[in-house]
């Protein structure tokens, strides 16, 4: 029964990594796309934002969309996962809003 017992953990140690590589993906996922987000925010505080710093906003955007929707349909994907993304995108949309309202000014 030990034995059995030990194999057990053994087992599931070994495995841990691959059972949860998906969540470790996830995180990084959402931890990129919160970065990205705080550079939204830091850019929408600038009192004049240069096209430059728009642009690079833009494609670093762009860049993190098509990763934040494959994460999605990973297996490990939970409710405070979307609450998160939620909770990014609001404050990105927030920034973006400002950002827009300034670049119509000039």
């Amino acid at each position: 029964m030990k034995k059995t017992i030990l194999f057990a953990v053994v087992l599931l140690l070994a495995l841990s990594p691959l059972i949860f590589a998906n969540r470790a993906a996830i995180d990084e996922v959402i931890a990129a796309y919160e970065q990205v987000v705080v550079e939204a925010e830091a850019v929408a505080e600038l009192a004049l934002i240069g096209t430059n710093d728009f642009a690079e906003l833009e494609g670093k955007a762009e860049a993190a969309g098509p990763k934040v929707l494959a994460i999605q349909a990973e297996k490990e994907w939970a409710i405070r996962d979307a609450i998160k993304l939620a909770e990014l995108n609001g404050r990105f949309n927030k920034a973006m809003t400002i950002i827009a309202k300034k670049l119509l000014q000039y």
